[in-house]
């Protein structure tokens, strides 16, 4: 069934009206809360509001924007907490991974960890040789290319021997 008021009509648009700009309302508030994470909505509130109300509804456009502004200006005077660990591996994650499938190649073949480090650091790329963590990521994805290939060609050996006997 159809309902009776046109999407024209004049009580229609007056609540749509009101829908579109209640819609964002509260936005910038969480926005701001969002950077305070020991923080509850509900504890933002009773705070402002001496413990009046836990209610955001309750609060007024201009309580709301007060108090929206003083979450703001609190976390632009506290600077972010300290990482747990803020050492980086050399390179970025990215190379490190990469480091990561040089080795467990190595190791899917027999060999060791210290193997393949020796490996990579003797073998080098485009004629330098460097340490295995200077490596950047364009020259561990040649290193890498290397390392597949000799594993490929082990177990290519390995399978014409299994074969030959």
């Amino acid at each position: 069934m159809r309902s009776r008021i046109s999407h024209n009509s004049p009580l229609n648009e007056g609540f749509l009206k009101k829908i579109r700009s209640m819609k964002n309302k509260y936005a910038r508030f969480f926005t701001v809360l969002r950077r305070h994470p020991h923080l509850t909505k509900e504890q933002a509130v009773l705070s402002f509001t001496n413990g009046a109300t836990d209610s955001l509804k309750a609060l007024d456009s201009v309580a709301l924007h007060e108090l929206t502004l003083r979450l703001d200006s609190m976390a632009a005077a506290t600077p972010p907490p300290p990482k747990a660990n803020t050492w980086q591996y050399p390179g970025g994650e990215k190379a490190n991974n990469m480091r990561r499938g040089i080795i467990a190649i190595f190791k899917n073949t027999g060999r060791s960890t210290a193997q393949a480090i020796a490996w990579a650091e003797k073998q080098g790329v485009h004629g330098q040789k460097k340490a295995f963590n200077d490596y950047t990521t364009g020259e561990l994805y040649v290193l890498l290319g290397l390392a597949e290939k000799i594993r490929t060609q082990q177990e290519q050996k390995t399978r014409k021997t299994f074969l030959d006997q």
